[in-house]
């Protein structure tokens, strides 16, 4: 696995994570799950990019363990939109990488990739194409996209793919993106008890 050169220093990059869902399906709260060696899971994925960025904030409840500033979702109750806007309007670099707090195979290889794409270009944001589509997270944002995100959000706009697609995406294609992470583990997301367990 091709690790890509890290063409973005850390200092301009804040790490969000997204942990202000109600983890319905999950039957309690995700972040603060015990998972593998006493770990939490929702520290796992600021464990795995250690290095790549300066800061980390959580968007929503914080992390038991992982030293972060926690902000509160721009709309309570909205889903993930709503945390990317908190995190983008707080952040005090101009890149945020934003995941989930439930994402616990992250590549570092994807996500240095990803900000060199990002790095790159002067789009808003920055993800993939999976074999479901776009793939909203992981993904880069420039902070400036807060303003629009917010007016989206303020219209009735729900699901971050539609709020991503509307931002004019530059989307990197499964050629790419499998040089950093052959098998797509970065997108894996644990919504049940039993994906836990297995």
């Amino acid at each position: 696995m091709s690790r890509p050169r890290a063409r973005v220093p850390a200092a301009e990059v804040t790490l969000a994570v997204l942990t202000g869902g109600r983890s319905r399906r999950m039957g309690r709260d995700k972040a603060s799950m015990p998972v593998e060696g006493g770990r939490v899971l929702g520290a796992l994925g600021a464990e795995a990019l250690r290095g790549l960025y300066a800061e980390v904030l959580t968007a929503g409840p914080p992390v038991p363990g992982l030293a972060a500033r926690a902000v509160a979702d721009a709309l309570p109750g909205a889903g993930p939109l709503s945390g990317v806007v908190a995190a983008l309007e707080d952040a005090r670099t101009p890149l945020v990488v934003v995941i989930a707090c439930d994402m616990p195979r992250l590549s570092s290889a994807l996500v240095s990739g990803l900000l060199g794409e990002a790095a790159g270009g002067s789009r808003r944001v920055t993800l993939c194409r999976g074999p479901n589509g776009l793939e909203p997270l992981p993904s880069v944002w420039r902070r400036e996209a807060a303003s629009d995100l917010r007016r989206q959000l303020a219209g009735g706009v729900r699901a971050l793919r539609d709020a991503v697609s509307a931002a004019g995406p530059r989307v990197v294609e499964p050629d790419r993106w499998r040089r950093w992470d052959p098998v797509g583990a970065s997108f894996l997301s644990w919504n049940a008890l039993g994906e836990v367990e297995r």
